[in-house]
């Protein structure tokens, strides 16, 4: 008991760990994606242009793996108009951190729909691609 006869408010670790939604949960899949995806740690950074001043998109690039990341700053709900160079409808935008994927247009472009304060991670996977997602 904390002075006031009040419980502190939170959770501990053990609670944490069975619990697929927690804060714990989250974070083990950051890291784990991170530790698989050496194109944010060792990869050429390239801030990728669009129309949304509130998001922050950029391509990570390494070897033969490439990686889009997006960050909406705003509390706004934002979608994103994307094109990326010497990719065409044989590629496709997985996602890392959600189940699911994105086709891109046979010009390279995609619309990506981020929540007020969302993020996504993306590999870029060609269709002859032996990478695993």
């Amino acid at each position: 008991m904390v002075d006031g006869g009040f419980a502190p408010d939170y959770v501990n670790v053990a609670d944490q760990r069975n619990d697929p939604d927690s804060l714990l949960s989250f974070m083990k899949l950051l890291i784990r994606r991170y530790r698989e995806s050496p194109e944010l740690g060792w990869g050429d950074f390239r801030v990728l242009e669009h129309p949304c001043p509130e998001v922050l998109a950029h391509l990570c690039t390494w070897d033969d793996g490439a990686l889009v990341a997006l960050h909406n700053l705003s509390p706004e709900p934002r979608t994103v108009p994307l094109r990326l160079a010497d990719c065409d409808s044989s590629h496709r935008l997985v996602d890392l951190l959600e189940p699911g994927s994105t086709s891109l247009a046979d010009d390279g472009t995609a619309e990506i729909l981020l929540g007020g304060y969302g993020y996504r991670w993306l590999r870029v996977v060609a269709q002859d691609s032996r990478r695993l997602v």
